[in-house]
């Protein structure tokens, strides 16, 4: 049976999971998990577990005007890309200082102990011999 605990009780419950013969804590506000249909009684009655349906409503925050669904993360992951691919194409000498660490550490610099300008330095030196005499490693063809 399909439960989770319910949002009034402050304990942990502990859902045995016989695959791995160990125990997860459950909490108030977890995702909803399968247990037998006898500790599922047992537990609803207790007042430790409420059943769960199977499919809940959506969040009135997650949905559009048209009252459509918007995946929330999906949008997350667009504005993170984003902001990465504007760090990349901004010029070395804008970054931040976090930028230029994240930026050396892509490129394999170690920034520890290193000025801004050192750093920018660094980073440009390794994008100028980035595209040069490096020599190109591939897989042999199989036979």
């Amino acid at each position: 049976m399909l439960v989770r605990v319910r949002d009034d009780f402050n304990g942990t419950f502990g859902h045995y999971v016989e695959k791995y013969h160990s125990v997860e804590p459950k909490h108030a506000g977890d995702a909803p998990f399968e247990v037998s249909d006898r500790v599922a009684r047992e537990q609803i009655a207790n007042g430790v577990l409420e059943a769960a349906v199977a499919e809940e409503k959506a969040d009135p925050e997650d949905m559009t005007e048209a009252g459509e669904v918007v995946d929330t993360e999906k949008e997350m992951d667009t504005e993170e890309t984003a902001d990465t691919e504007k760090a990349e194409n901004a010029p070395v000498h804008e970054m931040s200082w976090n930028e230029l660490k994240f930026e050396a550490k892509e490129r394999g610099i170690n920034s520890f102990g290193k000025s801004r300008e050192e750093l920018i330095r660094l980073i440009e030196e390794y994008d100028e011999s980035e595209g040069g005499d490096a020599p190109e490693f591939e897989a042999e063809d199989p036979v």
